[in-house]
């Protein structure tokens, strides 16, 4: 309990400083004048997003012995959602689907189904912003370069690097590693990811654009992710 108002206050402290930071009053006035056909891109964007990750996460599951038909999968996923968007943390709604689909196999299986459909979409967005980091690298003038870059870049390379040690461990997350691995080179699960992930980038984009905000086609591969 204890950890929990922590996390809210904690939440709650960082959302008020960075109202502050970009002057919450200049943001509220630029939310007044959005731009409706740009959201309405962005929903569509949003939903198209989670019937594909819907559809993934039915694929990991049934490959783990879990029945999960669509319709649950995405009903299961807009509650996961929307208590992620509500509670600190990020992951309380991912943890709910796990639980609420235990019925279907045990709670063991429906947790490695929910975490292998999230590490599949992380692959996407990684590789994004690998393709992104490689553009601002080699072609001039794309973004400015600075330390943060290079930080980018080692740290996607020390996650490639600890993935692959992971998957030729013995244990649970070695077997994890190796499975993460192998589902993310089937065709259909290729697709999703990236359908999901340039429906999400261009969610983000539709919603900078709404507000007036133009990003470059560098910043769009690169920031957002």
């Amino acid at each position: 309990m204890v950890s929990r108002i922590i996390s809210l206050f904690a939440s709650v402290f960082v959302t008020a400083s960075v109202l502050w930071w970009v002057d919450g009053a200049a943001v509220v006035a630029q939310l007044g004048d959005l731009s409706i056909t740009w959201v309405c891109l962005g929903v569509i964007a949003l939903t198209v997003a989670t019937l594909s990750m819907a559809r993934r996460w039915q694929v990991v599951a049934t490959h783990l012995g879990l029945r999960l038909s669509l319709g649950s999968a995405l009903r299961e996923y807009y509650l996961g959602t929307f208590i992620n968007q509500v509670l600190p943390g990020g992951v309380t709604g991912d943890v709910a689907r796990a639980f609420r689909v235990r019925k279907e196999a045990d709670l063991q299986t429906a947790a490695v189904s929910v975490a292998l459909e999230r590490l599949l979409g992380q692959f996407a967005i990684f590789a994004l912003l690998a393709v992104g980091l490689a553009a601002t690298v080699f072609l001039p003038g794309s973004l400015e370069r600075g330390h943060w870059l290079w930080v980018a870049i080692l740290g996607l390379l020390a996650l490639s690097l600890a993935g692959l040690v992971l998957s030729r461990q013995d244990g649970a997350l070695g077997r994890f590693a190796t499975l993460a691995l192998a589902l993310q080179r089937r065709p259909e699960l290729i697709a999703h990811a990236v359908l999901t992930c340039g429906c999400l980038v261009f969610s983000f984009y539709a919603c900078a654009r709404a507000t007036g905000t133009v990003l470059p086609v560098i910043a769009t591969a690169t920031l957002i992710p």
